[in-house]
């Protein structure tokens, strides 16, 4: 409430110039060209994109996991705690402080790749997965999505 009076008390010129964040848009697919194929294998948590091996292990099995909830969902943002929930399922170890290293070791993959698919740091413990093309998910051995 303090900070909706505080922004009520600045002139009306100070308000109309404060800069806004303007990030990749949040609704909807995105549309900038062929979807992008990510194929995962369950075993050892292996993704290929379009192809081209990307990285496995709890990184993999991270990455298909957002990507899932995106594509069933819509929805781009997770947290870390998200993540500790699916902990079994994701194949983390039962000491969980080494989630933060297994998502920055994703986060700088990706970025290394320098392809249309990343993960933003949005705030402490909350991250987006940023893509400039829909994603087409499938999973090796027939496995859902």
């Amino acid at each position: 409430m303090r900070a909706l009076e505080a922004a009520a008390a600045l002139p009306e010129d100070a308000r109309a110039v404060a800069p806004v964040e303007q990030g990749p848009p949040r609704c909807g697919p995105p549309r900038y060209g062929p979807p992008l194929l990510l194929r995962y294998f369950a075993r050892d948590g292996t993704v290929f994109v379009d192809g081209q091996y990307l990285i496995k292990g709890v990184a993999g099995a991270i990455l298909w996991k957002v990507a899932g909830d995106m594509q069933r969902s819509g929805r781009r943002d997770f947290s870390t705690r998200e993540l500790r929930l699916a902990g079994s399922a994701l194949g983390l170890p039962d000491v969980q402080d080494n989630l933060g290293v297994r998502l920055l070791l994703l986060q700088r993959r990706l970025a290394d790749w320098g392809g249309p698919l990343q993960i933003r740091r949005l705030r402490r413990g909350c991250y987006e997965l940023v893509t400039e093309r829909a994603l087409r998910l499938e999973a090796a051995g027939g496995e859902p999505a």
